[in-house]
């Protein structure tokens, strides 16, 4: 303010994290005292807005590369071949802890027949759901960036059941490669990119 700068500020957050603190007296202060603010899509603005109900606003999307993740996809029928895959497949990608909402996901599957999840991520919580998956879901760990395209083509949808996440780019993904989208309503880009009932299903977290 004194050098008369304008300063503007990258937002993810959204209301359904718990940690952000919306209510925070410095955050306020801060957000009030901005020339604007870039989000990447309306639960972030949400959340700028209970802090800064009259800050500026930019909207710009999160995005990826939607040619690679299209890139295999007419190799479908092969993958699946390769990866062993001979029954509806749901495929999560993403960190392994506890706001992503693997677990609920991985607990739901034992009462899913006929389908096979395939989880692709690491992180924190791997012991504990490989512990408590039934067979029908199948771990994969870290998979390379460059590989992912080739589980994208070879699943039949994509979920991302986050209790609380900025985005979720497996929607990004996921869409890029023609898949329907199953998301949990804690995921910032369920808001944008999943049309319930259209490309796929908006489910409430947990």
């Amino acid at each position: 303010r004194v050098r008369r700068t304008p300063t503007y500020v990258w937002v993810e957050s959204t209301l359904h994290d718990s940690s952000v603190g919306a209510n925070s007296l410095s955050k306020r202060v801060f957000a009030r005292s901005v020339a604007g603010a870039l989000v990447p899509g309306k639960k972030s603005a949400e959340y700028v807005r209970a802090l800064a109900p009259a800050v500026r606003l930019t909207v710009a999307p999160n995005a990826v590369d939607n040619t690679l993740f299209a890139s295999r996809v007419a190799d479908r029928d092969a993958l699946r071949a390769e990866f062993g895959l001979d029954r509806c497949t749901f495929l999560y990608v993403g960190r392994l802890s506890p706001e992503k909402g693997v677990q609920t996901l991985v607990r739901a599957f034992a009462e899913v027949e006929d389908a096979t999840l395939v989880v692709a991520g690491a992180g924190p919580d791997e012991a504990a759901l490989r512990a408590a998956a039934p067979g029908s879901v199948r771990f994969l760990g870290n998979v390379d960036r460059d590989d992912l395209p080739r589980w994208y083509a070879a699943a039949d949808a994509v979920v991302v059941p986050s209790l609380a996440d900025t985005w979720g780019m497996a929607l990004n993904e996921g869409a890029a490669a023609a898949l329907p989208l199953v998301a949990a309503d804690g995921a910032g880009g369920a808001w944008e990119l999943v049309e319930d009932g259209v490309n796929g299903l908006r489910v409430p977290s947990g």
